[in-house]
């Protein structure tokens, strides 16, 4: 907001229409000119918290599944949680290319032929819109996660996979503090390139290659 505007909207602060309340949101306040912001009364809204938004999307009666994915992925913004919620086949797509993707990687090592299914896996995603799979490379992340959680005893919801029947428990032991940094890094450098229009082809075939040399490392002994 200029100054001009900003003084416009002085004056109707100070002299506001009989029965009129007026709501200035921002995320910056300390940008707002020190003459208005004396005259406003101050609320601080953090974020809702990931049990709030569950718990409000469990009400709207969304699965146990959907409704953890999608309050773990809206990172305190009820809103993007809403938008998100109306098509349940999105995640269960996620969840199967994830699945996949972590099975086949498990496979590798010492087929040869493996290879090939994760090289069919990548051209599948590769055939995504790019918004798509910027959200599946989030959910990898969120899933990783999970599972370094899992693995260490600490406290988190856990998704059941009801489309795959994959158990978070099995898979938690092979995500540790001697691979995770590594998968953490693909994962955000295959989402930058992902941003910036790299062949997709050639972005998740190397993800999905990445994860074979990743997930079969030993974790560091004490």
């Amino acid at each position: 907001m200029n100054t001009p505007a900003a003084n416009k909207l002085l004056k109707l602060i100070e002299e506001p229409p009989a029965g009129t309340y007026l709501l200035l949101v921002s995320s910056q306040p300390e940008q707002i000119l020190q003459t208005i912001y004396s005259r406003c009364q101050h609320l601080r809204l953090s974020q809702l918290s990931e049990k709030d938004i569950l718990g409000y999307l469990s009400k709207q009666g969304l699965g146990q599944d959907q409704a953890l994915y999608l309050a773990q992925q809206a990172d305190g913004d009820l809103g993007l949680a809403l938008e998100q919620a109306s098509d349940s086949s999105e995640l269960e797509a996620f969840e199967r290319w994830f699945v996949e993707w972590v099975r086949a990687a498990f496979r590798a090592k010492g087929n040869k032929a493996v290879v090939q299914d994760l090289l069919d896996w990548s051209l599948e995603l590769a055939g995504l819109g790019r918004e798509q799979q910027k959200q599946f490379l989030s959910y990898c992340t969120q899933q990783f996660r999970l599972a370094l959680l899992v693995n260490y005893g600490l406290p988190t919801s856990k998704p059941a996979y009801a489309a795959t029947q994959f158990k978070i428990e099995k898979f938690a032991p092979f995500v540790h503090e001697n691979n995770i940094e590594d998968i953490r890094a693909e994962l955000e450098k295959a989402q930058y390139h992902i941003e910036r229009n790299v062949s997709a082809k050639m972005v998740f075939g190397d993800l999905a290659l990445a994860l074979t040399r990743f997930i079969h490392r030993k974790p560091t002994e004490i």
